[in-house]
């Protein structure tokens, strides 16, 4: 039996066999404000992409997925891509990705509230709002 705990010790401080790394802690999620231009181009938009600031613990080369989606008012989720970012050693990294532009068309029949979901192995969910869309006058309200 000791000679079993010799070789596993030695196998791991040769570096044969490592301890799982921890990955970084997103600390909180922004999104850029939105506008008309965010808006898919048959709704008067031009399909701009969010721009996605996540703080995170000081540390470089971890990924970050950040999922869009957007919960409508009869209850379903309308899916718009799920993102990866690398994190960024100083502790903030920011995400420019194509995500499916929000697009609304139901004329007033259900409504849209679009948020993002930030994730990292090392870190619980970190779930922002981004706006809500009211599909019948086609307004855009911050949330």
């Amino acid at each position: 039996m000791k000679s079993v705990i010799q070789i596993g010790v030695s196998l791991f401080f040769c570096g044969m066999i490592s301890a799982p790394a921890f990955a970084v802690e997103i600390i909180s999620v922004s999104v850029a404000a939105p506008g008309t231009l965010n808006l898919c181009r048959s709704l008067g938009g031009q399909d701009v992409d969010p721009v996605i600031t996540i703080t995170h613990a000081k540390k470089a080369g971890d990924r970050i997925m950040v999922r869009m989606y957007d919960v409508i008012s009869n209850g379903g989720v309308v899916e718009h891509r799920t993102k990866s970012v690398i994190s960024e050693a100083d502790g903030s990294t920011r995400l420019v990705a194509a995500f499916i532009a929000p697009c609304n068309r139901t004329r007033g029949r259900v409504n849209s509230f679009y948020r993002f979901d930030a994730t990292s192995n090392g870190s619980a969910k970190k779930i922002v709002s981004w706006f809500k869309f009211d599909s019948g006058n086609k307004k855009i309200s911050p949330q």
